[in-house]
């Protein structure tokens, strides 16, 4: 198994405990495949709807969506664990909640996508993700403020590019 030498994770940091977790996940290559903007508003497509059933599927008892807001080419979602979350002891980064929770919904919704396009295997996401360890109330406001806002400044986004 091919591993990452420089990790995108904060390093000795249990990706299980308690708090929010602002990630980041980009389709591959950066493709707009799960709608467009318009009017700054998001105008999912099939294959988007199918990206939001398994963002929403992501909360339990444990883990709550916060936020979220799937664009043309990459998704923010919010993600609180809750306090007394039950999770196997962190040995490898693999085995902690956020990089668990991020990796089945890339597998389920990248399997459903491809089946419907009738290409299996083919990569929807990029790999990795980022993510931002969310510090104090301030932080998450202006991080549901970025989220909310997204639609609105998606021409002057990085991620947009013009075809």
């Amino acid at each position: 198994m091919r591993t990452r030498k420089n990790s995108l994770r904060l390093n000795n940091f249990d990706y299980s405990s308690p708090g929010m977790y602002f990630i980041t996940v980009c389709a591959q290559n950066r493709m707009e495949i799960f709608g467009e903007i318009n009017n700054e508003k998001m105008i999912l497509n099939d294959f988007g709807l199918i990206v939001q059933k398994y963002i929403r599927n992501i909360s339990s008892e444990r883990i709550r969506i916060e936020e979220f807001i799937l664009m043309p080419n990459h998704v923010h979602i919010l993600i609180s664990i809750i306090a007394g979350a039950v999770h196997e002891p962190p040995l490898q980064r693999r085995q902690m909640l956020i990089p668990k929770i991020i990796g089945k919904f890339k597998m389920q919704s990248a399997k459903e996508i491809n089946i419907i396009r009738k290409t299996p295997g083919m990569r929807v996401w990029q790999r990795g993700y980022h993510d931002h360890i969310v510090r104090n109330m301030d932080d998450c406001i202006k991080i549901k403020r970025y989220i909310l806002d997204n639609p609105g400044n998606w021409f002057k986004d990085k991620n947009f590019s013009e075809m």
